[in-house]
């Protein structure tokens, strides 16, 4: 007696626990020779390493315990979780009594399960916590690359930890935000020592100086290496607070050299608008005499607004996008 693995060369129907024969026809096509019987373990096929965590897996699967066995097709299925659905046509029990029988083991600490109220996504404890792992390592990983950063955003996240599902990702980042490991914003999620970086930041007078300072520049702001010389500060440094003022919602970067208070560009936007509605379009001149800037400004402005979708330029002339 021993587990073997058993590789069809045609597609066969089979499910867990079914019986099945074992036959060579090689010398008698009539009537085959009997090689082996047994029960079928488990259809995914999947490759164990090493062989003794595969025969470790193998024996939970023969267990007389189905939520021992159910807990293991649960753990093989790795980051791709599995619904109650499957499990029960897996383990031949009705969706209830499967899902019945991975809550219990939810609740004693065996599995995890997503959000999702309608058609929640069973996950192994250990397969989860490989994965935790994996976005820490990450995130610490994209903080010494990028120190100036002040976290990694959501979708940079999702491509370094692939072959993982966005409901399965978020699963781990809510299991480690909920430990106090990491923290996260809309778009961007960091590790708590980062993330504490950030809010003293928040709270140093170069936080408030750099926003007070494109507050009061309006519609010409200084470049970053000017900013950096006004402030005393490194252009690293500088570059580092915007980013996170930026993330506050406080400015926006325009172009590669100019930032804006997002107090100004609101106003600004308010004037245009008015603007297009009294005369339907405007040109490169009014577009400068409304800011009171020259074109090295109202060239950026003018496709800030193209691509925030306000505007569309039509030849020489912007019109608000939707008009004729």
């Amino acid at each position: 007696r021993g587990f073997a693995r058993i590789v069809l060369d045609k597609p066969t129907f089979l499910l867990p626990d079914d019986r099945f024969v074992l036959r060579d026809f090689t010398h008698h096509r009539d009537h085959g020779r009997t090689i082996a019987g047994g029960r079928v373990l488990a259809i995914d096929g999947r490759r164990i390493r090493p062989a003794a965590a595969a025969l470790e897996s193998l024996s939970r699967l023969t267990s007389a315990e189905p939520s021992t066995r159910l807990v293991e097709s649960v753990r093989r299925c790795q980051s791709k979780g599995i619904h109650a659905g499957q499990l029960a046509f897996l383990h031949s029990l009705s969706t209830s009594d499967a899902r019945q029988i991975a809550d219990e083991q939810t609740q004693a600490g065996h599995l995890v399960v997503s959000d999702a109220v309608d058609s929640p996504l069973y996950l192994h404890v250990d397969v989860i916590s490989q994965l935790e792992s994996s976005v820490l390592r990450q995130l610490e990983a994209h903080h010494r690359e990028s120190p100036e950063e002040l976290g990694l955003p959501k979708e940079s996240l999702r491509t370094r930890v692939p072959g993982v599902s966005s409901i399965v990702l978020e699963l781990a980042i809510r299991r480690l935000e909920g430990r106090g490991l990491i923290s996260r914003d809309e778009t961007r999620v960091a590790t708590q020592r980062v993330a504490g970086e950030a809010e003293k930041r928040r709270r140093s007078p170069l936080y408030r100086e750099l926003a007070e300072r494109l507050r009061q520049s309006g519609a010409t702001p200084p470049k970053l290496e000017e900013l950096a010389r006004a402030v005393g500060q490194s252009a690293a440094k500088v570059q580092g607070t915007l980013r996170l003022l930026i993330q506050d919602g406080v400015i926006t970067r325009v172009s590669d050299d100019f930032h804006y208070h997002n107090d100004y560009l609101a106003d600004l936007e308010l004037r245009l608008r008015d603007h297009l509605a009294a005369k339907t379009e405007i040109t490169a001149s009014e577009l400068k005499e409304l800011t009171g800037a020259s074109r090295k400004y109202t060239i950026p402005l003018g496709e800030y607004f193209d691509n925030r979708r306000v505007t569309i330029r039509v030849g020489d002339v912007r019109r608000l996008r939707g008009e004729k």
